[in-house]
């Protein structure tokens, strides 16, 4: 799998940018990414903002810790 390139906080905005009404290809240009992957990343991450991004980690690192320590 190829590494990502671009901060989640950065696929946040764009995906954001995406639903307010920016054009795909507008966004694509910008990042150098397909159209593919700009709707990947609106599938995954349509809706988060950048703080709920940083919550729900905060979360899953929590709940990993508690699994590991069972």
């Amino acid at each position: 799998m190829k590494k990502l390139t671009h901060s989640e906080p950065e696929i946040i905005k764009s995906v954001n940018e995406l639903e307010a009404g920016i054009s795909a290809d507008e966004i694509c240009g910008r990042l150098n990414v397909s159209r593919a992957t700009l709707y990947q990343w609106k599938r995954k991450y349509g809706g988060l903002e950048v703080s709920q991004l940083k919550k729900l980690k905060e979360i899953k690192q929590g709940f990993f810790c508690k699994i590991m320590h069972i």
